[in-house]
């Protein structure tokens, strides 16, 4: 009898237990806004301004973005697997970082050229779907309208980059 009790005992708690265990606790997850992917993107802006604040250890800083970021942009594709629009946003953000700190050290066009094209990537169909390119579009807008404005001699550099990185072509 004694051990009937702890049977229907020990069955009565399984039951309770496994009853706790809705799908929102054993599942993984999904929230995107957890990208790491996402969120190395994002980083290369933090690369870029601190480029253009201090251009003499551009060098130095781009050799720890390798090493706490990721080598290349390469490491990061397939972009367009999952989290279109926080990958998007996120490289959006960072090509927009490129036209601030452009405008700020006109003089830098080609180191930062350099380090985007590691760790942005130019644009390439193959690997950035066109709903990711019109997140990164839309998150880099701000930043071009004002680096234009600030420089607007360098419009011809903009458009360069503009359609390097984001497939944009203004016909200017």
């Amino acid at each position: 009898m004694g051990r009937l009790i702890r049977l229907f005992c020990l069955l009565g708690l399984g039951a309770a237990l496994l009853s706790g265990c809705k799908e929102e606790y054993y599942t993984l997850n999904t929230d995107e806004s957890g990208d790491l992917k996402a969120m190395k993107i994002a980083q290369v802006g933090a690369l870029f301004d601190n480029m253009a604040r201090q251009p003499e250890q551009a060098d130095e800083l781009v050799a720890y973005a390798g090493q706490t970021l990721y080598v290349s942009y390469r490491d990061l594709l397939p972009l367009s697997d999952r989290a279109v629009p926080v990958r998007g946003t996120a490289r959006g953000e960072a090509v927009g970082a490129l036209f601030t700190a452009l405008a700020r050290q006109p003089g830098l066009y080609d180191v930062l050229d350099a380090a985007a094209e590691r760790f942005i990537g130019p644009y390439d169909a193959r690997y950035i779907s066109p709903v990711l390119n019109e997140f990164a579009c839309t998150a880099a807008f701000p930043a071009l309208a004002e680096a234009l404005a600030r420089q607007p001699e360098l419009s011809a550099d903009f458009d360069r980059l503009a359609g390097k990185y984001l497939n944009i072509n203004t016909g200017q």
